[in-house]
């Protein structure tokens, strides 16, 4: 396999313009399977760490191999939630939009007290809050101690996790946890390079998980004290599309539950896209939400032209880069964008932080909250 990350299901999130995520001069070897006709359904499970060294040979003729080598069914039965859903989940359940907010975690736990403080901001006015886990690949703590302090304040988290990191025997303990601790949401991402560490083929301790592996790990287990609210991660501006939308489609079909969006920047590609989702039974049954972001100063917003599988329109990059006033400019674009995209049958906002201060994004929160519904199917 020549994909760097090492994925056996399907491309990443970053696979635009048909290039590879990690190395973009070169094509990705998923998006040519795709459109050269192959079957991608089904699963491959995650490779089997005890079999690194030994004889492939020998362990095809001896079938030590099989689970991993052969691709099998996904498993639907698990897809029901707990019979108390999370705040969250409730709220997509009504018809007004559900709004969610990003926090990265920090590097070190000194920097957790700025996160309470941030989560306790936001308090009463979203309804989680994302506590990210090595965005962009940069280590940082683990989703899971931020969520403790986002949780602390009386908002609940979604627990982010993020497939480059840890071995499934990892993730399935660490997900236990998480729902011990009382944390129904989660959100699995296949995860980003590590922008520190060179760029090559088949690093395959680097990705020991796909995020479609991940749903599936969480769907088989019988032993959560509850059903976990799963999301996934998904990106409208993939070309081509249909390798977006047979992604995420199988994505579903391995029992995500909602997803959350690379940020949106421009309406006519994204509501093509959405349209598509929603003519199947299983993408009218997910809820979406729209990941929106909000730029209030220069450095977060040469950050986010550069991070993987974002997609900026000319319109919206030219609006900002020709701006004298980034802030305002930013958040005027953010506005049009929300008041678009709630004219769409999306389910809520994801609500991205590029320098803006919280203050502002409270406001925002509570004109969202007054000038938006969800329109009715």
């Amino acid at each position: 396999m020549t994909c760097p990350k090492g994925l056996r299901n399907g491309p990443c999130g970053g696979t635009l313009d048909g290039a590879c995520e990690v190395l973009p001069d070169r094509p990705c070897v998923w998006v040519n399977i795709q459109q050269k006709g192959y079957d991608t359904e089904g699963l491959h499970s995650p490779l089997d760490s005890s079999l690194t060294g030994s004889s492939s040979f020998v362990n095809f003729l001896t079938g030590r191999d099989k689970t991993t080598r052969l691709i099998h069914d996904y498993t639907r039965p698990k897809h029901v939630l707990s019979a108390k859903p999370s705040i969250l989940a409730r709220r997509l359940q009504t018809d007004e939009l559900a709004l969610t907010y990003e926090i990265a975690s920090p590097k070190t736990t000194a920097g957790l007290d700025k996160v309470a403080i941030t989560a306790g901001m936001m308090l009463g006015h979203i309804d989680a809050i994302n506590t990210t886990t090595n965005a962009g690949g940069v280590p940082s703590l683990h989703s899971l101690e931020t969520a403790r302090a986002v949780a602390e304040t009386g908002v609940p988290p979604i627990v982010q996790f993020c497939g480059r990191d840890q071995a499934p025997e990892e993730f399935e303990s660490q997900v236990t946890s998480a729902l011990e601790d009382g944390f129904a949401n989660v959100l699995v991402l296949t995860g980003d390079w590590n922008p520190d560490t060179e760029r090559e083929l088949n690093p395959g301790h680097w990705f020991p998980m796909d995020s479609l592996q991940m749903v599936d790990i969480i769907n088989r287990q019988d032993n959560y004290p509850k059903r976990p609210f799963i999301g996934v991660a998904s990106n409208a501006y993939t070309t081509p599309m249909s390798v977006s939308l047979t992604r995420f489609q199988n994505k579903l079909a391995a029992g995500a539950h909602f997803t959350q969006t690379q940020v949106v920047t421009e309406i006519e590609i994204f509501s093509r896209w959405l349209n598509a989702v929603r003519d199947s039974e299983a993408g009218r049954a997910c809820k979406i939400l729209v990941s929106v972001p909000l730029i209030g100063k220069q450095k977060p917003w040469e950050i986010l032209k550069h991070l993987p599988g974002v997609y900026i329109s000319s319109q919206f990059g030219s609006s900002m880069e020709g701006s004298s006033e980034l802030a305002k400019t930013g958040f005027q674009l953010a506005r049009e964008l929300i008041h678009d995209l709630s004219q769409l049958d999306i389910d809520g906002f994801h609500l991205m932080n590029f320098g803006v201060e919280v203050e502002a994004v409270v406001e925002l929160v509570e004109e969202v909250r007054s000038d938006t519904k969800k329109p009715t199917a």
